[in-house]
Formats: C-alpha cells, sequence, structure tokens
C-alpha cells in the first residue's frame, strides 16, 4: 500500500491512500454515516469529516478553491482510497479525502455553496455562528467567495458605524460572548472594523454584581484585548467627564435663556426644573456608556426648552457623539488610532520591537491593508 499526505494550510494533514489491488467496503459501515443532505450518488470525491461522509463534485469544489482543486488532482491520481490508511477499506473506487475539521463546519460550507443563488444566501439569513464557522472553514480552504459572503452578512448584522449605533444604541446584537466572539474572529481573520463597538459593548456593561459572567466574558477575549477593555473603561470616564459637565442638566454652566415656549411660559435652560433629578445616579449611567446616554437623550422632546436651545443642545449633543465615536480607537489603543493622534500626520510610521538580546526590529506600519506586489 502507498499512502499519499498532503497538508492543508494550517498543517492538518489530508490523508489518501492507494491500494494495489481492489478492497472491500467496510466490515463495520456503522463507523460512518452519510451526510443526509450532501451525499450525492453521482458525486465524484468523497470527504470524510469527523465520523461524517461527503459525496461531492470535484470540479465543483475546484471551481472556487485552490486548495480543493489541488486535493481533487492528488485524489485522482488514486484507484483506490482508504478513509484511514489503517483500514483495508475502498469506497467503491471513489477517491475518499480525511479532513481534519467539523463535519458542522464542512457541511455549513456546502449549503453555502451549493445554494443555487450563491453568494447570496436565501431566507433565513445565516445565523451569527453560521457566519463565524464559514469564516473558519472557507479561510482555510480558500473558498475566497464564500468568506467574503460571510464578511458581507456580518457587515449587515453587526455595527460598525456611528449610523449603526445610533439605530441600536443597546447593542442588543452583543449578547452573552457574543462580542467577545466577534474581537476574536476579527482578529483572526484580519476584519478590524468590527473590534471598536465589540470592545464597547463589552467595556460599558452594565455588570453590577454579576461577577462570573464577566468573567466569562473576559476571559474568551484575546489577552491583549481583555487588558484593552479593562484600562478602556477609565478612559471612556475620562472622555466622558468632558463632556458631562458642559450638559445643561448640571446647572454648573451659567446660562440662561427668557424666549417663549407659550403665552404664559418661557425657556426653562437654567432653571432648576431642567437639572438632574438624580445627580449621581445620572452621571454614573453617563460615565459607563455616553454613547448610549447621548442617543437617548436626543430623542428627548424637550417640552420646557425653545426652539433655539432646542436645536443648540441637539447640535451640541450630535457633535460630542461623533467626537467621541471617533475616539473610541485611541481609546481601546488600536494600532490604527496611531494616524489619527499623530499631529501633524507623519509620512510614515515605525514600529520598533525591542528582543531579549537587545536588538531592535523595525516595522513599517501601513493605514488599513497594503497587497504587496507581486
Amino acid at each position: 500500500m502507498i499512502v499519499v499526505k498532503a497538508t492543508t494550510p494550517d498543517d492538518d494533514l489530508v490523508t489518501i491512500a492507494h491500494a494495489s489491488e481492489p478492497k472491500t467496503m467496510p466490515s463495520d459501515p456503522s463507523r460512518y454515516e452519510r451526510h443526509e443532505k450532501h451525499y450525492y450518488d453521482d458525486g465524484n470525491i468523497i470527504f470524510c469529516v469527523e465520523s461524517t461522509l461527503f459525496r461531492l463534485y470535484r470540479g465543483l469544489l475546484a471551481r472556487y478553491s485552490d486548495v480543493m482543486r489541488d486535493m481533487s488532482y492528488i485524489g485522482s491520481t488514486s484507484n483506490q482510497c482508504h478513509l484511514h490508511p489503517e483500514d483495508d477499506t475502498s469506497m467503491e473506487g471513489i477517491p475518499v479525502v480525511t479532513l481534519h475539521d467539523s463535519a458542522t463546519d464542512f457541511a455549513c460550507l456546502l449549503d453555502f455553496l451549493l445554494t443555487p443563488n450563491f453568494p447570496h444566501y436565501p431566507n433565513p439569513l445565516p445565523s451569527f455562528e453560521t457566519c463565524l464557522s464559514l469564516l473558519k472553514i472557507s479561510s482555510k480552504y480558500c473558498f475566497d467567495d464564500i468568506f467574503e459572503s460571510a464578511v458581507w452578512h456580518l457587515r449587515n448584522t453587526l455595527p460598525t458605524s456611528l449610523e449603526d449605533f445610533i439605530a441600536n444604541p443597546g447593542l442588543t446584537m452583543f449578547t452573552d460572548i457574543r462580542a467577545a466572539q466577534v474581537v476574536t474572529a476579527a482578529r483572526e481573520f484580519n476584519l478590524p472594523e468590527f473590534v471598536p463597538l465589540a470592545l464597547y459593548a463589552i467595556t460599558t456593561y452594565a455588570w453590577g454584581s454579576e461577577v462570573e459572567p464577566a468573567d466569562l466574558v473576559l476571559s474568551a477575549l484575546p489577552q491583549a484585548d481583555r487588558a484593552r477593555a479593562v484600562v478602556a473603561r477609565t478612559a471612556i470616564h475620562s472622555e466622558a467627564l468632558k463632556v458631562a459637565f458642559t450638559m445643561h442638566e448640571h446647572g454648573l454652566v451659567a446660562s440662561s435663556c427668557t424666549n417663549p415656549v407659550s403665552h404664559s411660559r418661557t425657556c426653562a435652560k437654567g432653571k432648576p426644573a431642567m437639572l438632574w433629578m438624580n445627580p449621581s445616579e445620572a452621571l454614573e449611567e453617563f460615565l459607563r456608556n455616553p454613547l448610549r446616554q447621548l442617543v437617548i437623550r436626543d430623542r428627548c422632546e424637550f417640552h420646557s426648552l425653545c426652539k433655539g436651545c432646542v436645536d443648540g443642545i441637539r447640535a451640541k449633543m450630535g457633535a460630542d457623539l461623533e467626537m467621541l465615536f471617533a475616539r473610541l480607537p485611541a481609546i481601546f489603543m488600536l494600532l490604527n488610532a496611531i494616524f489619527d493622534e499623530v499631529s501633524p500626520p507623519p509620512a510614515e510610521i515605525y514600529l520598533g520591537i525591542t528582543s531579549d538580546d537587545s536588538s531592535i526590529v523595525y516595522y513599517r506600519l501601513s493605514k488599513g491593508i497594503v497587497k504587496p506586489p507581486i
């Protein structure tokens, strides 16, 4: 028997064996189960993933993935293939490739690939968990179109812009440990646009006495981002304080208005009726989550104020909201914030890293992804 081993991008082994003479089917077929959907009788290559068999089409896989094309080429050079090299079995002369992946993830990839209106997914839209599975499996086997489709769906599900945040200031899509999963996936697959608001959701969540859920979320973060989330809480407080004490509700800014609101009332700006009733509690909530509080305040009617004062307050809240949102990369000490923090903007920025032997290695940083010349 000749055993051929090909290596996938992350060094998992794809095992293909060639037998010099015909073999019989496994004596214990219950060891392997045909996938209920993706086992096609006219397929010309079989993938064994965990204990599940997928019978598929070489040409279709090769069209979308160079990695699968190479696997199909290796498999086509064999007359008989085995599920594992130690087994004395064959699959009716069909090449069998063993993948060291999750059968659920692989089925997810095939659901996406073999959908008639690929790359757009039919209703219902893929779940967050499905998109993460697709990112993992499609990046590993270079299904570039599927990877881009999964990213497209995430961009339509997860907030990345100020407009997205205003539409959902509670960030309700980041339930349980989902925010931590988003940060982890963004780091692994180079999707930095998802990081700031995911970290903001973790940092500003009202944990209170819920120590166990907080520990669960923080422990699911990459180590560097765990530190960012902890340190950023103080930074958010500092930035919020700069805004909070210029708000008219505090009464710290000496301003008043006598413009009429109705035939019997004048503008209440600067009067006790417009001050926060529970300033300590209100300030604590504002410092914890200033972006959300600014969005909520902007939706207030301000019936006791004249139109000029209302317009002025809304304009200031909008400017404060934009400023705080723009500061998120710096608050979380994200690398791309360097280009915005340095003034005047430099032509180039270099990162110096000191090694154990005191030598220094310099890396030139770029703003965004730069494709190297071929």
